[in-house]
């Protein structure tokens, strides 16, 4: 959808700065305490919520825009000269150390290796809902690392030199964007299964245990009544 406005959201970690290619100056939206804490979202309804406000009393007209996921936001790793048959399982130990249950990857080459960078994906939705259920066109969620070089966010905003940066790479930045469709990453620690067998293989045999003795009761009971005459 062809929308007259193209607009950057760019998120830090307590809040998000909006930008359009036909605003004077951009808006800053601070996060409730109430809705988020720690990049997770805890009220995902007073959240949607306060961003409509922010739109309407902000009048920012509906736009095409990018999420840029500033580096504050993001979980990244490199993984340099690893091997290949190394590379799931450090992948693994990094991912089962971010704390959410769902999270969005993307990985990036790198001198000699890859670099993954993950965020949270509950929270990116939320805010991304947010706009569109004000008619905005959300195309993607990008790393701000993809542009190679610092923004230099500052407590009142980015720089003019830096979103204008962010405008003239707008495309770059769709095409380097999450895969906000991806199913639920789950990840489970390799030893989970062979973990499962071993308690499975306890049970077995402390109800085996447990069949043998109730038999030699039962023997023992017979036996016992035979002898008694009954």
């Amino acid at each position: 959808m062809a929308l007259q406005q193209t607009g950057i959201i760019y998120v830090r970690s307590n809040g998000f700065d909006f930008y359009g290619n036909k605003m004077v100056n951009g808006a800053r939206f601070d996060f409730p305490l109430t809705a988020v804490k720690d990049l997770d979202v805890i009220n995902k309804g007073e959240l949607e919520e306060t961003i409509s406000t922010f739109i309407e009393k902000n009048q920012i007209l509906p736009a095409n825009c990018i999420i840029v996921a500033s580096e504050s936001v993001c979980f990244e790793k490199d993984f340099v000269d690893i091997a290949l048959d190394q590379q799931e399982n450090r992948t693994r130990e990094f991912l089962e150390n971010i704390p959410f249950e769902e999270v969005n990857t993307k990985t990036f080459p790198i001198e000699r290796g890859n670099k993954i960078v993950a965020v949270n994906k509950n929270f990116y939705e939320t805010i991304k809902t947010g706009f569109e259920n004000k008619g905005f066109v959300v195309e993607g969620v990008t790393p701000s690392l993809v542009l190679g070089t610092a923004l230099g966010n500052t407590e009142h905003g980015l720089s003019p030199e830096a979103i204008t940066i962010l405008f003239e790479k707008y495309n770059m930045l769709k095409e380097n964007s999450f895969r906000m469709d991806e199913k639920k990453l789950v990840i489970v620690p390799k030893n989970t299964e062979a973990s499962s067998k071993k308690v499975i293989h306890k049970k077995i045999i402390f109800l085996s245990g447990f069949f043998i003795l109730l038999l030699g009761i039962l023997a023992f009971m017979i036996i016992n009544t035979k002898i008694l005459g009954y």
